[in-house]
């Protein structure tokens, strides 16, 4: 069965109705998604080592609350946990606008962040 549904974009040509059609979702997939609160019982920080070029001063750093910073002679290895796929994107994002070369991104295992 395929279903159709009035579209944001609204209005067409002479004042018809855009329509979008909706097709079901596959066997597998579930339509009962789990609430927020269930999601956030459920999924659990992961820890991340984060490697970056050069030695970061105190207030680069500091931009970086949740993590803990080892300065090596030639890099930063920055340890923390993330809560999920946003966040990570956000401390990448971060790191380029501060204009900071990357190195590597590194999943923690379970047992080595705790």
């Amino acid at each position: 069965m395929t279903f159709v549904q009035p579209t944001s974009a609204g209005w067409g040509v002479a004042g018809a109705r855009q329509l979008a059609v909706i097709a079901p979702h596959p066997a597998r997939v579930t339509c009962d998604h789990p609430t927020r609160r269930e999601c956030a019982a459920v999924v659990a920080p992961v820890g991340y080592e984060i490697r970056i070029k050069g030695r970061l001063s105190d207030s680069l750093t500091g931009a970086f609350e949740d993590f803990t910073a080892a300065v090596k002679p030639a890099e930063t290895v920055m340890r923390g946990e993330v809560r999920d796929q946003s966040e990570l994107h956000g401390l990448l994002d971060q790191i380029q606008s501060l204009g900071l070369e990357l190195i590597e991104v590194r999943r923690l295992p379970p047992e080595s962040h705790e």
